[in-house]
């Protein structure tokens, strides 16, 4: 079961949450300045559906 800390929802199963994917932001630190690239890949980002909280990342 996943519970969501921030609204105090709980849910029994993935299906019952909001799903979507995402641009991977990836850190490059390979000189003086980090630097983000964005769109290196995708991840699937499940959220809750009472606020909208990241309640998992794959």
């Amino acid at each position: 079961m996943v519970h969501c800390e921030n609204c105090d929802r709980a849910y029994e199963h993935a299906d019952e949450l909001d799903h979507e994917t995402a641009d991977e932001v990836t850190l490059v630190e390979d000189g003086e300045k980090p630097e983000i690239q964005i769109g290196t890949g995708k991840r699937d980002v499940w959220r809750c559906r009472g606020c909208g909280s990241v309640l998992g990342v794959r």
